[in-house]
């Protein structure tokens, strides 16, 4: 008897403490405000701050867009000094190029290959080269390779690439752009020489190589979350002053409505007078992220672009953080949206396409740990079906393709600056 009501007890508490566990994700924040004329933001907790996590990127990307240009194109200058008949010297001169990686590098001596570089001396870069060779691989890293980082890889990988070259290669060749059908790039040397060591002769020749648009490396970025790229485009910008001086002007936010201390919303470990370490996220209003939602998509329409073209579309971009939670027909090709994941909060912005026209949103919820994230996702998938509901019904997106990314396109060729047409 006694051993029953054991048992019993034991059945309860588990219950219990299940039912605890399930409750440990709750919603901090649900707001959303209509796209059309004198509509105002409606929710919960709309004007409370709490973590966002790589919804931070939707952010960004909108400083991003307003600085540079959805058609910005990171440069990355390369200087060729003869040395012999057929041997050259090479000095890279960085952009800040945040998807320089394997397939840019490829397409680089690709290039220098069909301008008839092969044999190289000396290949130098300066500070601003900031390769990190598999950027697109680990999109959860974000890095400051070293100088001899960027040498030790460049001196492996241009040796030993010929089957990630043909990968870069046939990639390419899917979207109508050819390379050299195998690299014969010979080094004899690797080093870094600063931009005030290296002076050009008379005989240098320069080239230009450009990246692919700014809205192909948005879009890709928010495709799998990739830090690396939001921090690095972060910083490129200005940094956490220079963010905050931007989104007080351009939207009259302040720190009480939005903080980033980076582009990607990761954590940042700090250290307080005690010397402990703790954790540090983005924070921001539900109200900040979809008054920025209708400010970036304001600054993509007037460009010949929208949202879609910036952030994964549910059920029809393949591979992205959306997952399958977003691919049933109660939402697939309706959700243009961002996720974010750390280990307080889980969240979605992003905006709706319904039958009643479109709704800008976000979805902020609080987790204890990993383990609260699924039960979360969840939720907020139901927030978002009971929002597009609530409208309607979902329209979807109408004339959408899913595109290919590579960091480079047909204008991307290195082009002698010489000869460069205006």
């Amino acid at each position: 008897m006694n051993r029953l009501r054991v048992r019993v007890l034991s059945i309860a508490i588990t219950i219990a403490v299940s039912s605890q566990a399930i409750a440990k994700s709750e919603m901090n924040s649900m707001c959303y405000l209509e796209d059309k004329q004198g509509a105002v933001i409606e929710g919960t907790n709309a004007q409370n701050m709490y973590e966002i996590a790589s919804v931070s990127k939707i952010v960004t990307s909108y400083w991003a867009l307003r600085v540079l240009g959805p058609n910005f194109r990171f440069l990355t200058q390369i200087y060729v000094d003869p040395v012999d008949k057929d041997t050259f010297d090479v000095h890279i001169a960085g952009g800040w190029d945040p998807y320089f990686g394997r397939e840019m590098t490829h397409f680089l001596f690709s290039e220098l290959q069909r301008n008839n570089v092969s044999k190289i001396r000396n290949l130098t870069f300066d500070e601003n080269f900031t390769l990190f060779w598999s950027v697109r691989e680990n999109p959860t890293w974000s890095i400051d390779p070293t100088r001899r980082d960027i040498e030790i890889v460049l001196r492996q990988k241009l040796r030993l690439s010929s089957a990630e070259y043909t990968a870069t290669r046939l990639k390419a060749k899917k979207i109508g752009l050819l390379l050299e059908p195998k690299l014969k790039t010979r080094i004899s040397n690797i080093m870094f020489k600063s931009v005030q060591a290296y002076i050009p002769t008379t005989t240098t020749r320069t080239f230009e190589l450009h990246s692919a648009p700014l809205v192909a490396y948005l879009k890709e970025m928010n495709r799998n979350s990739n830090n690396h790229v939001a921090d690095h485009l972060f910083n490129f910008l200005g940094g956490v002053t220079e963010f905050q001086n931007f989104i007080k002007i351009g939207l009259n936010l302040e720190t009480d409505d939005i903080r980033l201390i980076n582009g990607s919303g990761d954590r940042i470990l700090v250290t307080d007078e005690k010397r402990k370490t703790q954790k540090t996220y983005n924070e921001a209003s539900c109200e900040a992220l979809v008054t920025i939602l209708s400010a970036i998509r304001f600054e993509l329409r007037i460009n010949g672009y929208d949202l879609q073209n910036i952030m994964a579309v549910s059920g029809l971009d393949a591979d992205t953080t959306l997952g399958g939670r977003y691919a049933s027909s109660q939402v697939s090709g309706a959700v243009v949206a961002k996720t974010g994941s750390v280990d307080p909060a889980i969240t979605l912005a992003g905006m709706v396409t319904t039958e009643q026209g479109n709704v800008y949103f976000g979805i902020l919820y609080k987790t204890r740990n990993p383990s609260d994230w699924n039960t979360a996702r969840n939720k907020i998938r139901d927030n978002v079906i009971g929002l597009i509901n609530k409208f309607g019904g979902k329209n979807e997106i109408d004339d959408y393709s899913t595109t290919s990314f590579l960091p480079f396109d047909e204008k991307s060729n290195l082009t002698s600056v010489e000869t460069k047409k205006p």
